[in-house]
């Protein structure tokens, strides 16, 4: 049986947290622009067709594009009007099986978000984990952003750290609580995966017809230095990734490729070696009514993985359905399926390893900024099921 201690503690802060007048404070953005959450969010942290535009045109409105229009200055913004916000994950874990009985019930994450226009071309974003997992937390984000370079719209300048360019975030923006396992593969001693942060340089923009382009250079890791190196880079060379994607009013579809190198000191086998690698795919978020279907499918190469010139490769992608039942209330539902040859994964490099996972769930907004949740993980082993119940709030 579940033990049962948590899940008291547990409620009572739900409850505690509800009735908070602090939490009825509109956050981010929308202390700014003086609107709802919904403006840019269906539930959040996910965005929606207005939000994606937003935050690809350099977290401006459409008034604030046109060039004789002239924003109010960063400077001469009271404190409330300063899109500055905290957000809270509260989850309690169960498992539900032979291997692991009981449940966890923790902060799994306090997140600080800032968004700043100091003009109508240059535009700052923060989003840092002040606490994460029992631990101190990192940055995500820390970005600045040029818009309009040359006078067109056609180049916007990124530099700093932030998570690559996809039809929507598999980290900041998720809406699901667990992670997606493709977005999330490693492979052998490269430890590069498609969710995690990038500290670099980008190049976007608008091609017309709703077509938009990233291309960017990047280190292959963030904020955090390398132990062999000393440097924000494990080697010496540059990781490349470029995007297109079409807009299709509330939907969009897109491909992506990214192109690297991974330096491994000291591997299990005592040996430094170079991994060259690719990851390629495409994905699409396509909304119908009160549905939302989220896909991406991604083929990744490495050719020297382990150390003894390995070549491998690995494939899959997940299918995410969100049915907004109303303004509030959200039932998810994601399938998921990887294959790959790993000799650090499997008993038998030759073999390929099958991993999936289904993942139903529903989340609720108890107020605009305050949110409830349940979802449920069944994986290949039944050791690995779990199940989780959330609550997220933003103040």
């Amino acid at each position: 049986m579940l033990r049962k201690s948590a899940t008291p503690c547990f409620l009572c802060v739900i409850f505690s947290f509800i009735l908070a007048n602090s939490l009825y404070a509109i956050p981010s953005f929308s202390r700014k622009y003086k609107v709802g959450c919904d403006m840019c969010h269906t539930i959040f942290p996910q965005l929606n067709s207005f939000g994606r535009d937003f935050k690809n045109n350099g977290f401006r409105t459409p008034d604030e594009m046109i060039s004789t229009y002239k924003a109010k200055s960063f400077w001469n913004q009271g404190f409330g009007e300063v899109p500055l916000d905290l957000h809270g994950k509260i989850n309690q874990e169960f498992y539900p099986n032979n291997q692991r009985i009981g449940t966890e019930t923790g902060i799994d994450e306090i997140q600080l978000n800032a968004g700043i226009n100091f003009s109508q071309k240059v535009a700052f974003y923060l989003h840092t984990h002040l606490w994460e997992s029992g631990h101190y937390g990192k940055p995500l984000a820390i970005e600045l952003r040029i818009n309009d370079l040359f006078g067109s719209d056609l180049f916007n300048l990124r530099a700093g750290q932030y998570e690559l360019p996809l039809s929507f975030s598999p980290e900041i923006e998720r809406l699901m609580a667990f992670n997606y396992l493709i977005y999330s593969q490693t492979i052998g001693g490269n430890s590069f995966s498609i969710d995690q942060p990038q500290l670099g340089m980008e190049l976007s923009g608008d091609l017309g017809n709703d077509f938009w382009y990233w291309t960017g250079v990047v280190n292959g890791n963030g904020f955090e230095t390398d132990p062999n190196t000393g440097l924000f880079d494990n080697n010496p060379a540059k990781d490349f990734y470029f995007r297109l994607a079409k807009n299709f009013d509330e939907s969009t579809v897109g491909v992506f490729a990214y192109v690297g190198d991974n330096y491994v000191y000291s591997d299990s086998a005592d040996l430094n070696h170079q991994d060259n690698f690719i990851r390629v795919g495409g994905d699409a978020s396509i909304v119908i009514n009160k549905l939302n279907v989220r896909t991406s499918l991604v083929h990744g190469s490495d050719n020297n993985y382990d150390g003894l010139n390995t070549s491998t490769t690995f494939h899959g992608g997940f299918v995410e359905c969100n049915y907004f039942q109303t303004d509030r209330l959200v039932f998810v539902g994601r399938y998921e399926i990887l294959w790959l040859k790993d000799m650090a994964a499997s008993p038998d490099p030759t073999v390929r390893q099958t991993n999936w996972a289904i993942t139903p769930g529903f989340q609720y907004l108890v107020l605009p900024n305050v949110k409830v949740g349940l979802e449920y993980q069944v994986r290949q082993t039944a050791s690995a099921n779990q199940a989780l119940a959330l609550l997220h709030f933003v103040i």
